[in-house]
């Protein structure tokens, strides 16, 4: 069975920077909400493209700012 794309970027963003689940949300922007510098957010990508075997576009990291950004950009490439 194949995991649920919201769920898995939601425990890669809980059990690698201690993101709380339950505060998550899809307007949450990955700065300003929950804290991400530059380096923890790439970081967060490379464990997404890693979990999805996917390489995401460095024009698309560009555009992904909040937590839905990030959910439709891994459905993007994996579909």
């Amino acid at each position: 069975m194949k995991k649920s794309i919201p769920n898995a970027l939601l425990q890669i963003l809980h059990n690698n920077f201690l993101i709380h689940i339950e505060m998550l949300s899809y307007h949450l922007n990955l700065s300003k909400d929950l804290g991400m510098n530059e380096l923890e957010q790439n970081e967060m990508l490379c464990y997404v493209e890693n979990e999805f075997n996917i390489n995401i576009d460095d024009q698309e990291i560009s555009k992904i700012n909040t937590v839905g950004d990030l959910i439709h950009t891994v459905k993007k490439y994996t579909y």
